[in-house]
């Protein structure tokens, strides 16, 4: 098993980060480099939307910044403001030799996968993902929505087949998760 180093990217949807935006080069007010520079020195960074709400430039910006905290920096891993059963379903896929990018673009979702802004960064993170220099996961416990299909489809099957105290333990922490139960050892 492959250890990380813990050196996390959270790609979100809400959070506003002053002054990232501007690093789209349409805006010399900030120094791309410098910006990267500060950031290595981190050990999580978050990566918002301006006030558009994932504006083109904004997407093609956070791809940037990704893709240099990671060959520059170090960083490992990815989390997205997307479900996080999707890309355990992915991650199954990948050890097993069928993952294709089209369910990496399902796992992240088409908030972000479904544009043109995004297909470099798609592309990159697909072939990060395939060599192990990156983890990708998702980080809501929300199930459902429009490229789901794992978790709408598939994870259900899974818990039908499961009994006893394997299945029991497996709907606790299913209805834990769905449910926002969390403790410290969680």
């Amino acid at each position: 098993m492959q250890l990380y180093s813990l050196r996390i990217l959270v790609w979100l949807l809400a959070l506003a980060l002053p002054g990232v935006a501007a690093a789209s080069g349409a805006d010399d007010t900030v120094d791309f480099d410098a910006l990267i520079a500060s950031l290595c020195q981190k050990r999580v960074v978050l990566l918002g939307e301006d006030a558009g709400h994932g504006a083109g430039a904004t997407v093609a910006v956070k791809g940037r910044i990704v893709e240099a905290l990671v060959d520059r920096c170090g960083f490992d891993t990815l989390y997205f403001e997307s479900p996080l059963y999707e890309f355990l379903d992915f991650e199954e896929r990948q050890a097993r030799g069928d993952a294709q990018p089209f369910h990496l673009a399902d796992a992240i979702g088409p908030m972000w996968a479904g544009t043109r802004e995004f297909e470099p960064t798609l592309h990159w993170l697909w072939q990060r993902s395939r060599t192990g220099a990156l983890r990708l996961r998702g980080m809501d416990v929300q199930m459902g929505g429009i490229s789901q299909h794992f978790s709408e489809r598939e994870l259900p099957a899974r818990l039908a087949v499961h009994a006893g105290a394997e299945r029991s333990a497996c709907e606790a922490s299913l209805r834990r998760l769905t449910g926002w139960n969390f403790t410290a050892s969680h």
